[in-house]
């Protein structure tokens, strides 16, 4: 999936979810990332939203805008959480020297 280096800070055990990339016409691809929500300032700081994200190494999948992305929660006590759907906003914004990308999301209720 991806190199042992970056599977620490994408430990599913930790704080990443289990993440499924769709695209049509393509084979899914499973791969581990850290789902946020960030604060985003509009209307020249008038207004504050929540902006979802999610940061995942670069290696691991090809994202881009349109995609439907699944995510799946664990608790601590080993519940598997109903699947979130989302749809990729954009294309990734490189971070880290590029070995990390991090894309904008928005739920997807109709994936």
């Amino acid at each position: 999936m991806f190199d042992d280096e970056m599977s620490v800070f994408f430990d599913e055990d930790d704080f990443a979810v289990a993440c499924t990339r769709q695209r049509p016409g393509v084979t899914d691809v499973q791969f581990s990332g850290i789902l946020s929500t960030l604060d985003a300032a509009l209307f020249e700081g008038q207004a504050t939203t929540g902006q979802h994200t999610l940061q995942y190494p670069t290696t691991a999948v090809d994202m881009q805008a349109q995609d439907v992305l699944l995510t799946v929660r664990t608790t601590e006590a080993g519940t598997v959480l109903p699947a979130q759907t989302w749809r990729v906003l954009r294309s990734p914004d490189q971070v880290v020297d590029g070995a990390e990308s991090i894309v904008l999301l928005a739920p997807d209720s109709e994936a």
